[in-house]
């Protein structure tokens, strides 16, 4: 179940899938630098949440579905994102539809349910 809701009280944004689908990303900040010598230092500083993104394909078989993705979209900048993974504070991007499916990138702004 993936539920996509504002932040804050509003009964127009609100999306409850059964049959979507949410994919987790997560990229650890390393980095390497040239030596002199030839050689490298790898520098791996690990990870936290604004780190992960997750890739969400949610069925939008009606065009009230997809007005209410575009409404929670457009009217804040935040989102609320409930998941296998967690509850999160996600910002949307990415909107894609293909056919009968929706599919949206949400960028972890921090964790909620900790």
């Amino acid at each position: 179940m993936i539920s996509l809701t504002p932040p804050t009280v509003d009964l127009n944004g609100c999306i409850i899938s059964n049959n979507g689908t949410a994919s987790s990303n997560i990229n650890r900040r390393s980095k390497r630098v040239p030596t002199i010598d030839g050689g490298a230092v790898l520098v791996d500083m690990g990870w936290c949440e604004p780190d992960r993104s997750i890739s969400l394909t949610l069925p939008a078989t009606t065009a009230a579905q997809k007005a209410e993705l575009d409404y929670l979209r457009q009217n804040y900048s935040t989102a609320v994102l409930c998941c296998a993974d967690g509850c999160f504070e996600v910002v949307l991007s990415g909107l894609s539809l293909d056919g009968l499916m929706v599919g949206l990138i949400a960028n972890v702004y921090r964790r909620l349910d900790v």
